[in-house]
């Protein structure tokens, strides 16, 4: 599994799912803490034709607003998950999951956005995993 704990302006994580197209790509975690209007992005490669499940845990001392979206190289950018309307919440944290999108084409590359929308500095933990699944696409 990967971590990358970051507090930085602008970051960049590449995350290398898999060497070839019919290996899975390794879950991925991402630890962050984002200041307000602060993005963080994250690039997984090599991806097989299948479904992201996505964690996510948040947790600030004030309002968490906050924007999860997927991009496949080459196509239109889409939101994931805006704000807290699948997570689930207590004592100042959100958990969000049972969360998945496709991955609708054989070795694509997708690139993963969250950004912090709050007034407040957001502690953040994201988890991406790869299932195969017959129906993507």
């Amino acid at each position: 599994m990967n971590r990358t704990v970051v507090s930085a302006l602008t970051l960049a994580v590449a995350a290398v799912a898999a060497t070839t197209a019919s290996a899975a790509p390794t879950p991925t975690t991402l630890e962050v803490v984002l200041q307000p209007g602060q993005r963080v992005a994250m690039t997984m490669s090599q991806v097989p034709k299948g479904e992201f499940r996505f964690v996510l845990k948040a947790s600030s001392d004030g309002v968490k607003k906050f924007v999860l979206s997927q991009q496949r190289v080459g196509s239109t950018r889409f939101k994931v998950l805006d704000g807290a309307s699948a997570c689930d919440a207590a004592a100042g944290t959100l958990l969000c999951s049972n969360i998945s999108t496709p991955a609708p084409t054989a070795t694509g590359s997708y690139i993963f956005r969250l950004t912090n929308l709050s007034a407040r500095p957001m502690s953040m933990t994201l988890k991406i995993s790869w299932r195969k699944i017959t129906s993507a696409g």
